[in-house]
This record gives structure tokens, C-alpha cells and sequence, in this order.
């Protein structure tokens, strides 16, 4: 896996199982599922909305798109000056306990769908 923690263009079951075997254990814990709204434009937005306790893999995809899309590991800068191009339709990632990913969008209006799952 490569990119961001661990970011594919898509994700299936052969992925889960690869995710499995890296990391030597089981999807195992609850999942939640979201919707965000990237608003109002050019303010970065973290997704999930509140960061899972424990290890978990986060699935993004874009639900409307209609301005320059980003994202980001931090929210420190401007989305308009640094963060990088959300360039796929969705991606999947690794992340540790609490961490999170920022999104943003050049257009108000645009929405990240995202799903979890403790690992």
C-alpha cells in the first residue's frame, strides 16, 4: 500500500484481507458511518467527525464535488496554499487511535462520505 498511511483506490474484501494480514490482526470492532459537509469553502473539516479510541481503517470517498478538493494530515495551514489534490473518487487508510484526516474544498457545498472499522 502506498501514499497516505495506507491508501488504495479501492477498496474490497481483498483489501480487508490485506490490511488483516499486515497488520496481524482482525477487523473486529464497531463501524460508523458518516456524511461531511466541506463548509463553508476553503476551511479544512476533519473526517471522521470524532476519531475512534482505537486503531481503525478509514474509507473516504467524494459524494459532490464541484470545487478543487484536499486533503490534509494537519489543519495548521491554508487549504488553498498547501494540502494535497483528492485526485481519486475514494481511498482507504490505516490510521491509529485518534487520529484523523482533514478535508477541504475550494467550493461550499462539497461532501466527503466516510466509513470506519476498528482493527
Amino acid at each position: 500500500m502506498s501514499g497516505f498511511g495506507s491508501v488504495k483506490d479501492e477498496f474490497n474484501s481483498a483489501d480487508i484481507d490485506e490490511l488483516v494480514a499486515d497488520q496481524e490482526v482482525g477487523l473486529s470492532g464497531a463501524s460508523t458511518h458518516g456524511n461531511t459537509a466541506l463548509t463553508p469553502a476553503d476551511t479544512w473539516v476533519q473526517v471522521p467527525t470524532t476519531a475512534p479510541a482505537s486503531s481503525y481503517v478509514l474509507k473516504v470517498s467524494k459524494e459532490n464535488e464541484d470545487g478543487v478538493m484536499r486533503w490534509s494530515l494537519d489543519n495548521t495551514t491554508s487549504p488553498a496554499t498547501v494540502g494535497e489534490r483528492m485526485w481519486v473518487d475514494e481511498a482507504s487508510v490505516v490510521l491509529a487511535a485518534n487520529q484523523v484526516i482533514y478535508f477541504a474544498s475550494s467550493n461550499d457545498g462539497d461532501d466527503v462520505r466516510w466509513s470506519t472499522k476498528i482493527i
